[in-house]
């Protein structure tokens, strides 16, 4: 039984549709990887970074074991998607994190070196007791001896600490 032209135009159509619905199907998969912006707070990614990078990267990122990787170092040289790959997968002397990172936190510590790594978060100011109690602040008062806020580390929440 012969086709008719409508009857082609209808299946060819279809065909298309099918073609269309698989390709969106496959997806890039760079859009998947999840957003830390709306997942983690700078301070979080932050307390990651320290908890799993500083031993080899140093706090400032200016390298030690590991390479340099602020003042858009790693940037320069890795795409978000390649940077998120090396910390799931690990490359050369860098260990994979993926048996104790989700890929959302490794995402948080890749976003924290990319955009806020350079940048201070402030902490907290200690208040002044030194007019109650006669003590400058931030002095141990039991010790003597003054405490240093450019060694303060911010507490690692334990649902972030290393696994």
């Amino acid at each position: 039984m012969p086709m008719t032209s409508a009857l082609r135009l209808i299946l060819a159509l279809f065909i298309l549709a099918l073609f269309i619905f698989a390709l969106a199907a496959c997806g890039d998969e760079t859009a998947s990887l999840p957003d830390p912006v709306t997942e983690f707070t700078t301070e979080q990614a932050q307390a990651l970074y320290l908890a799993h990078c500083v031993s080899c990267h140093a706090r400032d990122g200016s390298g030690s074991v590991g390479p340099a990787i602020a003042g858009g170092t790693a940037n320069q040289e890795y795409t978000r998607e390649e940077m998120i790959a090396q910390v799931r997968d690990g490359e050369g002397s860098m260990p994979p994190f993926s048996d104790r990172l989700t890929e959302s936190e490794m995402a948080a510590i890749v976003d924290y070196v990319r955009n806020d790594l350079n940048r201070i978060i402030e902490e907290p100011e200690l208040a002044d007791e030194s007019s109650e109690s006669g003590t400058p602040a931030g002095t141990d008062p039991e010790e003597g001896t003054a405490e240093s806020d450019s060694e303060a580390v911010p507490a690692i929440p334990p649902e972030l600490q290393a696994r």
